[in-house]
């Protein structure tokens, strides 16, 4: 939860602050927080009751994948439309959706 809220917090400050040496502390602070993300995830997946491990943790895998593929073409295409601002203010919102939804995310 801390990690997503770190990268949102960062996400902000690179977006809404001009200096360059700002939005440099705040690709560091998306850098920190984005890091523990994905681990944790494959940790959750190793973990939980529903499904084989091998299996939760290959959907994990698959999903970041798409992710990785989707993710820049989706952010370009909402900086195309609205501006770029407004398509890092949606990446924020979106860290911001990952950091509530972990009290569901439990095992």
């Amino acid at each position: 939860m801390f990690g997503a809220l770190l990268a949102a917090a960062g996400v902000l400050v690179l977006t809404l602050v001009t200096p360059w040496q700002a939005s440099l502390l705040g690709y560091v602070l998306v850098g920190l927080g984005c890091a523990n993300i994905a681990p944790a995830l494959f940790s959750l997946a190793g973990h939980q009751t529903r499904m084989p491990g091998a299996l939760a943790i290959t959907a994990v895998s698959t999903l970041g994948f798409a992710g990785i593929l989707a993710g820049p073409a989706l952010i370009g295409f909402a900086a195309n439309h609205f501006g770029l601002i407004a398509a890092f203010v949606g990446v924020a919102t979106a860290l911001l959706l990952v950091a509530m939804s972990t009290r569901w995310l439990r095992v």
